[in-house]
Formats: structure tokens, sequence, C-alpha cells
């Protein structure tokens, strides 16, 4: 009866055993599914930032609708802004509004303000306007912004855009011309889970 005993005694630590194993293999990958779940979560709510800030700029001419043309220190041109929007008309932007956008956001001071007033979160920003058949030669006709260094996620929104600029071999000196090109506006976070 003893023997008995002592075989129930391994088989119940055997089942015990199995159970645990199983137990912690599902919690294990039950666990990693919910930080999946929560990464396409995190990730989605910042392309749709993006994509509502990117279609903002290039669709607004923002508020006040002259805020370019704002006389004073780059700080209070910053500040008076309510609404930064690039554009003329739907899509077609604005040279000198690009231009003085670019020149802000290059600045440290004034590139927290308009971080602030893209309602990007904690997000960094980093824009820029090509010509798309020139892509491949890394010839950017407009940056603003930064691109952080470190570990950060990314989130890359791109729309195609009317712009004024000059176009090497095409255009004689000096000389601009309204033509398509692409904005790109990149958003940098922060890895929120190492």
């Amino acid at each position: 009866m003893n023997k008995k005993g002592q075989g129930m005694a391994i088989d119940l630590m055997a089942a015990v055993l199995i159970f645990l194993i199983i137990g912690g293999s599902i919690m294990f990958v039950w666990a990693d599914k919910e930080i999946e779940a929560e990464e396409r979560f995190f990730e989605n709510e910042r392309i749709t930032m993006a994509e509502r800030t990117l279609d903002t700029m290039i669709k607004s001419n923002g508020l006040p609708a002259n805020w370019e043309e704002y006389e004073g220190t780059n700080s209070e041109i910053a500040d008076n802004i309510q609404m930064l929007g690039l554009a003329k008309r739907d899509r077609v932007l604005d040279v000198e509004k690009v231009e003085k956008f670019a020149e802000l956001s290059n600045l440290d001071d004034t590139y927290a303000i308009l971080r602030t007033k893209l309602l990007i979160g904690g997000n960094e920003y980093y824009f820029r306007i090509f010509d798309p058949e020139r892509e491949k030669m890394d010839e950017e006709i407009i940056i603003a912004g930064k691109k952080p260094a470190g570990n950060v996620a990314e989130i890359r929104i791109r729309r195609p855009i009317i712009y004024t600029y000059h176009r090497e071999g095409e255009d004689e000196a000096g000389e601009k011309s309204q033509r398509e090109a692409i904005t790109e506006l990149t958003l940098y976070s922060p890895y929120w889970r190492i």
C-alpha cells in the first residue's frame, strides 16, 4: 500500500508540474498578445495624429490666415500662431509660409512652441518637401524640424502637393515654377517599452 501511495504522489506531482507548465505558457502567450495589442493601439494613435497634423498643414492657411506676416521676434511670431497652416488653398502651399515655418522649426526655442501648436503631444517632428522625381538623390526642397537620435519609433506620412520651386536643369537660373512635389511629416516618439 505504501508503494501505491508513493505512486499516487509522483503522479500528482507530475500532474501539478504539467499544469504549471501549461498554465505558465498560456499566461506568457496572453501577456505577449496583450503587449502586441497595446503596441498596435499606440502606433495607430500616432498614425492618426500624423495624418491629422499633415492634412491640417497642407489644406489650411492657418489661424491667423496671415501668420507668416506677423512682425516681431521669432518667439512672438510662433506664439501668435493659433493653428499652423501652410496652404494658399487645398494642397497648394504658400512659399512664404513654408519658408517661415522652416525657419522657426530650425530654431530651438521656436521649435518647442511649434511642436505644441501642431498638437503632436510629446513627439518630435521632421517635415520636408521634396521633388518626387529626385527623391533618390536626397534633394530636399525644404526641411524643418529635428531628427532625434537614440531609440525612437517613427511614423512617416506623405501627401502630394503643389509647390513653387526651382528644378535644376529645367528652369533658368533663379526661375521657379509651380509643380508637383511631395510633403512628408515624420513623428518620432520615444519607445514606451524596452
